[in-house]
């Protein structure tokens, strides 16, 4: 697993893979065996970069040493540029980057090179929350913009966006929260 640049190391290798098979054993869960390479390959390529792993994809693949080739496709995909994209556009969707709206190509352009800089979403989310300026000078800015600023709108936006509680029936109703 990768860290961000310039963050604490890497998750131990198989750690994520303990905590799944400690979660399945403690719901009763058996799980199934490991999928061959050529599944895997195609999976995840096409969960990491969108896309269908092109021939010379897969013989470099299938060139390297079994040991360590699922490793290294990963680190490959994870730092291109169609990773960094990929999820960019993805991130874009779900905050509601309008490119046709004040500062949406710079909230754009923001969004993909932190992903390019495998910034972890935390710090993403608390530099949307926290940027001042103009979106010229920081892309940032353009979160706020694409809503007018509406502090009541973006109220709403944040906490249904960010937090997963949709706020905007709160304007005009009682809510629970």
């Amino acid at each position: 697993i990768l860290a961000a640049k310039g963050d604490a190391a890497p998750l131990p290798r198989g750690s994520v893979d303990s905590l799944i098979l400690e979660a399945a054993a403690a719901q009763g869960l058996t799980p199934v065996e490991p999928i061959d390479d050529a599944s895997w390959l195609r999976r995840i390529t096409l969960d990491l970069v969108g896309r269908i792993p092109t021939a010379a994809e897969h013989r470099l693949f299938f060139s390297e040493p079994s040991a360590t080739r699922r490793e290294r496709l990963v680190h490959r995909l994870v730092t291109s540029d169609r990773f960094a994209d990929r999820w960019a556009v993805w991130l874009g969707d779900m905050l509601r980057v309008r490119s046709g709206a004040a500062g949406g190509p710079e909230l754009d352009r923001f969004l993909r090179q932190a992903m390019r800089d495998r910034m972890p979403y935390d710090r993403i989310v608390r530099h949307l929350l926290t940027a001042v300026g103009s979106p010229g000078h920081d892309g940032a800015v353009g979160f706020f913009t694409a809503e007018g600023a509406d502090p009541l709108e973006m109220a709403g936006v944040v906490s249904q966006t960010l937090l997963g509680v949709r706020m905007k029936c709160a304007r005009c109703h009682d809510h629970p929260f």
